[in-house]
């Protein structure tokens, strides 16, 4: 399944491809809980094993692996996702069926995820189920089966994924990474690969990626505390012991740089869309992207309080809703915001989107300051009340290094004001630096090139 959550040495499961050689099985400093994280905005050295507790009677296993898009080239795009599918679909220990059945008697939840940083699998489910959960996992991992047949099946299977894609449109839509970064990035390649890397890949192909990647991992646990102990000895038993990751080696260090683009594609699609696309920030500027978080609230995520969707929609009806997403990486970030019509009247929408964006630029959101943070903070809360979500943002915070605790997350909310959300308005919306892409039947293309030519050379404040 694909989503739009590096070490010099060895460090993955001791029964599996990956090394033998872990040396101290730890947790997270003694974690006990799934609040304060150790010391705000401080990287700490993160281990192979992690383990935390819950009150919820769960388990909850995940696995990253450092590896996606960013660390394929032109020939192997999409090895990273096609192994995914491969180790979800059966191991040395199981076949298919057996998979299958193990998955559906757990009667939880369970995926594998490849983005273009990193690759996660993950599993939950009640923790009388624990020794289940534990060994399905390590087999997913660490007990690979590849084989020519299952390969030419899920190869057919990923490419299915890529007409399916292609037909709803989201590849022009939503795939701007090309134009935004250069075709020459890595960020260009698509993470589910193109029909002609597909076709090229080999079982042998599959078989020296996965040995050169899967040795690059590390697991994050958090178990109800009544079966703490037992956790973590079966952990040890099928992993080892944890060791310090050393990441600087195998992440992608190297800055993106951002090449503004303009894109109109005509075609008959019965709406007519605009995508905006703006600089974010890179996971490790922690405050930068809480602060970037806050914004796309007020904007978009607030619902129908939303500034966008009262802009647009309440006072102008030109629009139902308007969505935003967020990507941010080890080395750069993206803002992406879409508004749809099945009017074309796209150039309004793109000049209504440009002037909230100004007056933000210039007095924040105003007196709904206050509002707005306190619905932030109430979101930030409720999210933290799921410990699926808590471990997932958990990994991600060793994977790219990024710790704050949540404590200090909401201390960093309640310090906003309208100078802030200033601030983080001019260092993303600069229209010299973004990406717009204008999509539908369109018949005469004038308007919409004299729309961004306006909208990218509005005065700068």
């Amino acid at each position: 399944m694909v989503t739009d959550p590096n070490p010099d040495s060895s460090n993955g499961s001791s029964k599996g491809i990956g090394s033998d050689n872990m040396t101290g099985m730890t947790d997270m400093t003694g974690m006990t809980g799934m609040t304060d994280i150790i010391h705000p905005i401080h990287p700490i050295h993160p281990k192979t094993i992690n383990i935390v507790t819950n009150k919820s009677k769960l388990i909850i296993l995940i696995i990253y692996v450092y590896t996606g898009s960013i660390y394929e080239n032109v020939e192997n795009n999409g090895i990273s996702h096609l192994i995914e599918h491969l180790l979800m679909r059966e191991s040395k220990n199981n076949s298919h069926e057996e998979m299958r059945k193990k998955f559906t008697i757990l009667g939880g939840i369970y995926n594998g995820v490849t983005k273009r940083d990193m690759t996660y699998y993950y599993v939950s489910c009640h923790i009388d189920l624990y020794k289940e959960c534990i060994d399905i996992i390590h087999d997913i991992v660490f007990k690979p089966l590849f084989n020519a047949s299952t390969l030419d099946n899920e190869k057919q299977s990923v490419i299915q994924e890529l007409y399916q894609y292609h037909m709803n449109n989201d590849d022009v839509k939503y795939n701007l990474y090309e134009e935004y970064f250069g075709n020459s990035s890595v960020y260009a390649f698509p993470i589910t690969g193109t029909i002609r890397s597909l076709s090229s890949i080999e079982n042998s192909d599959i078989l020296e990626f996965y040995r050169q990647k899967y040795k690059y991992n590390f697991l994050v646990c958090s178990v109800d505390e009544s079966k703490e102990k037992e956790v973590r000895s079966l952990i040890k038993s099928k992993f080892g012991i944890a060791k310090d990751l050393v990441l600087n080696s195998v992440l992608k260090q190297n800055p993106e740089t951002f090449t503004p683009f303009n894109k109109i594609i005509v075609s008959k699609d019965t709406n007519y869309n605009v995508i905006m696309t703006f600089p974010g920030f890179p996971r490790k500027n922690i405050i930068d992207n809480i602060h970037l978080s806050f914004l796309n609230f007020c904007l978009v995520e607030s619902g129908l309080s939303s500034i966008f969707l009262n802009e647009l929609r309440y006072k102008e009806g030109l629009i139902y809703s308007i969505s935003s997403s967020i990507e941010s990486y080890n080395n750069t970030g993206l803002l992406k915001i879409f508004a749809s019509s099945y009017k074309n009247n796209i150039s309004i929408i793109s000049q209504k989107i440009r002037d909230v964006l100004e007056k933000i630029k210039l007095n924040g959101v105003g007196v709904e300051l206050e509002t707005f943070k306190l619905g932030f903070f109430n979101r930030t809360k409720y999210l933290n009340l799921n410990d699926v979500y808590k471990t997932l943002s958990l990994g991600e915070k060793i994977f790219y290094g990024s710790y704050i605790s949540f404590n200090q997350h909401l201390e960093v909310i309640k310090s906003i004001t309208n100078d802030v959300v200033m601030l983080i308005a001019k260092k993303c919306f600069d229209p010299l630096r973004m990406g717009i892409l204008t999509y539908g039947n369109f018949e005469n293309q004038t308007h919409v090139q004299n729309l961004i030519k306006a909208f990218r050379y509005v005065r700068m404040r």
